[in-house]
């Protein structure tokens, strides 16, 4: 029943055509399809038409899903003779790499060697969050993209507490892909106390993560 329902549907205008509505290209009597290939008999006549493998099309979609990964939001203690970090400060890591919006400069460094420098003066937590795996490469683009631009030109792209902080560059990332990290209802300004208290409500949470001062 499926085969004779799905062969009519096919039929448009006398034309052939695909799930999307493009013709399907005959070759050698043969109905093909761009996507992978199930050949169907059909009673009514003995013809092999082949027609794309939806399964194995959803399949691929599912799986890619169901593919998880992790990125993780460090939160540190404020440190009061530090510009900008008088209520604490905030970096993200995405395989590996750490990216800190400093007062200065978007910095970049090896996870390791950003918490073995917070360590050293400050105490901080880690909250590991589950993403999927097109979700980390678009936070990760656009951290790049945000890191390229501030070196470039750091003139138009100067560190502003209300709009361009360690705490609001982070949240904005996160945003992108569907995770509040603070509350919205709030006066505008991203602190670090702000995503101190929404991350560990996500449902994104993964594991937190302490990393004493030493």
């Amino acid at each position: 029943m499926f085969e004779y329902i799905e062969r009519s549907m096919l039929a448009v205008s006398g034309e052939a055509v695909n799930c999307h509505g493009h013709p399907w290209r005959k070759r050698d009597g043969v109905l093909n399809s761009f996507a992978p290939e199930k050949r169907l008999p059909y009673p009514s006549d003995g013809n092999v038409f082949q027609r794309p493998d939806f399964e194995a099309i959803r399949n691929i979609e599912e799986g890619r899903k169901a593919q998880t990964d992790s990125i993780e939001v460090i939160i540190s203690d404020s440190r009061m003779i530090s510009r900008g970090s008088q209520f604490g400060h905030v970096a993200i890591v995405v395989d590996g790499v750490a990216y800190s919006r400093a007062h200065s400069i978007y910095a970049t460094m090896p996870y390791k060697e950003y918490i073995a420098a917070q360590m050293a003066w400050r105490n901080s937590i880690g909250y590991v969050l589950r993403v999927s795996l097109d979700e980390k490469n678009k936070i990760e683009t656009e951290l790049k993209r945000r890191v390229t631009i501030t070196t470039q030109d750091p003139g138009n792209h100067k560190y502003d507490i209300l709009s361009n902080s360690c705490s609001s560059n982070v949240a904005d990332v996160l945003d992108m892909v569907g995770i509040v990290a603070y509350d919205p209802r709030g006066f505008g300004v991203v602190s670090p106390s702000d995503l101190a208290v929404g991350l560990p409500r996500s449902k994104r949470l993964a594991e937190k993560r302490d990393y004493p001062k030493k």
